[in-house]
Formats: C-alpha cells, structure tokens, sequence
C-alpha cells in the first residue's frame, strides 16, 4: 500500500482528490464520506489513467455525472482517464438502473440502428433481474449476444451487481389480428 508508506490512508488521498476536483461538500457528505481510491492505474505510453474507487453504495446518476466530469476536467491536459467504482453495498435498484440506462447504451461498442430502439425501451427490474421489453427477434439477438455482456461490465464499472437481463419481444396485436383474419378467410 504505497499511499499508506507516504502517510496517507487511500481515504486520506480520496479525499484530497475531491478536494482537487473542487466536489460539492454536500455530495461528499452524502455519497463519498468513506470512499478510497482504492487503485490508479497508468499506463504512459498512451496517456491514459484509470482510477478504481470504493465507496458504500452506487451513486445516483446526477453525482455519478458531476464525479466523472470533474475528473475528466481536471485531469484532460494530463491524460485520458477511466474510471472504476466498487461499491461496498452493490444492490439492485430500478430507478438507479433506469437513471443509467441512457449513458450505458451510448457507452456499448459496436452500435447498430437497433440500439436506438433498444434505448427507447426503459427496463424495469422483477425478482432482481433487469426487464426489457424488445420489438423482435433481431432485436433480441443483438441485444442478448452483443450487448447484454457489455451492459453487465459497465453497470459494474459504476458499482451494480452483476446484472442478469430478461427480454421479452412485445406482442404487436395488429400483425396477430391481421394474420388471424387471413388464415379464417382461408
């Protein structure tokens, strides 16, 4: 623990960061009271730092925001930084994996047109698996094999559980209906 050989706890230092980035005081009393840079990874050649904190449970998306843009502010002229949250309490919250939402699919690689109405389609969570309801089939593979495993990685990077998606296509009535009067009239 180099922080600690230099006189300072990782908490110590996690708060002289917020002190840098000139953080709300009442954010930091809500949500950072015990937090710790728990790593900081930095790789040189290309510029790019990664901090790895821990703190007690996620943060609600609006101080998650202002976290990270202050930290890309601060440090821009410096490096490219990345940023890690462990929590010490991952839960599963609806709102919170609903606030998320929006930023988690614009943060997916490899989008297609499909992710657009993948975004519109607000989850819910039942049983602590997280609901979306998709339009189709193709929809639903992408969704499934392509961005499920990213979506699970970024909501950890922010500190949620590992979470565990449920799809279901919705039912277009008219397409039924439609296809239920044709094969009568047969």
């Amino acid at each position: 623990k180099v922080g600690e050989k230099m006189g300072q706890t990782r908490q110590e230092r996690f708060q002289l960061l917020l002190d840098q980035l000139q953080f709300p005081q009442d954010m930091r009393d809500l949500y950072f009271k015990n937090g710790e840079i728990v790593n900081l990874e930095v790789n040189k050649s290309e510029k790019k730092w990664q901090f790895t904190f821990k703190i007690e449970n996620v943060l609600p998306f609006a101080t998650f925001q202002v976290f990270v843009t202050s930290l890309l502010r601060t440090f821009k002229h410096i490096a490219d930084v990345s940023v890690v949250i462990n929590t010490e309490n991952p839960k599963i919250d609806e709102q919170k994996v609903i606030d998320y939402w929006s930023f988690m699919i614009q943060s997916v690689e490899s989008k297609s047109p499909i992710l657009q109405h993948i975004e519109s389609a607000l989850p819910s969570v039942e049983n602590n698996k997280v609901m979306i309801d998709l339009n189709s089939l193709i929809e639903e593979n992408a969704f499934t094999n392509r961005y499920v495993p990213q979506l699970q990685d970024l909501y950890q990077k922010v500190g949620f559980p590992k979470l565990f998606f449920e799809n279901t296509i919705k039912d277009n009535v008219e397409e039924k209906t439609e296809f239920l009067v044709k094969k009568a009239e047969e």
